[in-house]
């Protein structure tokens, strides 16, 4: 998603210019850059995209955004900018270098796939990098090998293969990188939780679509409420009623998406566990990206 960026060019001396090309693997778009004279580029508003940067090159930049500034240096450190709010990017003059940009709706997919849960605000990453080690070192090793292999051919040709390679860069951010989702990541695994916390999550999950209340998945779980969503919080993650909203919306995606059905967003709605539709509809435009209507649409 493109957004507008103002550009005010720091080297006279330089003619300005711009050469990019871009690609698809799998869930990721990598994108390979290089400019000719030194520039500050500023956007008021942020594309739907994590991005990450990785300097190909000396030439370095400087990327601001609020009140942090994150050097831009290859091999020391480089940014990783979530959607959310104003930025500023200044690069020098003949800078090149590689990004790797991921869709915000593909992000919020891959932390359900990670850990069963989904963010319950909007995911942001801590904005600086390290190149030198862990998993900005190995993110910036293979953001140039896959650039190698598309320059080249070879492994990522196969959409197969190259599901894998994004997979890789979605896991590696998600599960090495700092962010405010990190609860989810480091919730103990289900094997290891209280028996208590298992029988909730299967009352749920068996009776999503009906009006249910605290007191009857307690009850379901043999302990007190607070207990349970003490317990549930310790190892989901989440409160029993926002896994339950959850799966709701879940419940609803499968529906819509059903080839032999052919419901309405309101039956969708009702059936899923949600008496408003309006509601509902908002509720699932903020976890899926897209309303309701759309998936329909694109089923049928």
């Amino acid at each position: 998603m493109a957004t507008p960026v103002q550009v005010q060019q720091l080297d006279r001396s330089t003619r300005f210019c711009w050469i990019s090309h871009r690609v698809k693997v799998g869930a990721v778009v990598l994108a390979a850059h290089r400019y000719g004279a030194a520039f500050r580029a500023t956007s008021d508003d942020s594309p739907d995209m994590f991005t990450a940067s990785f300097p190909l090159s000396d030439v370095g930049g400087e990327a601001r955004s609020g009140r942090e500034s994150i050097v831009i240096a290859r091999g020391r450190s480089t940014v990783v900018s979530s959607p959310t709010g104003a930025r500023s990017f200044d690069l020098g003059t003949a800078y090149c270098g590689l990004q790797l940009m991921v869709d915000a709706r593909e992000m919020s997919a891959a932390v359900h796939a990670l850990t069963g849960r989904a963010p319950r605000e909007p995911l942001r990453f801590e904005q600086r990098l390290a190149l030198d080690a862990g998993v900005g070192a190995a993110l910036d090793r293979l953001a140039a090998f896959m650039a190698s292999e598309v320059d080249h051919g070879g492994l990522i040709d196969s959409p197969i293969v190259g599901a894998r390679f994004s997979d890789a860069v979605l896991a590696g951010l998600l599960v090495n990188h700092p962010h405010n989702a990190r609860s989810l990541f480091e919730a103990k695994s289900h094997s290891a939780e209280p028996r208590h916390v298992r029988l909730a999550a299967e009352y749920l999950e068996a009776n999503a679509a009906k009006p249910i209340r605290m007191a009857e998945i307690a009850r379901a779980a043999g302990v007190s409420i607070r207990g349970l969503q003490l317990a549930f919080l310790k190892y989901r993650g989440a409160t029993p009623m926002q896994f339950l909203h959850e799966q709701r919306l879940e419940m609803a995606r499968q529906l819509l998406s059903a080839p032999e059905e052919r419901p309405t967003v309101g039956e969708v709605a009702l059936a899923s566990g949600f008496a408003h539709v309006g509601r509902f509809g908002a509720h699932y435009f903020q976890r899926f990206g897209e309303y309701p209507s759309t998936t329909l649409a694109r089923r049928r």
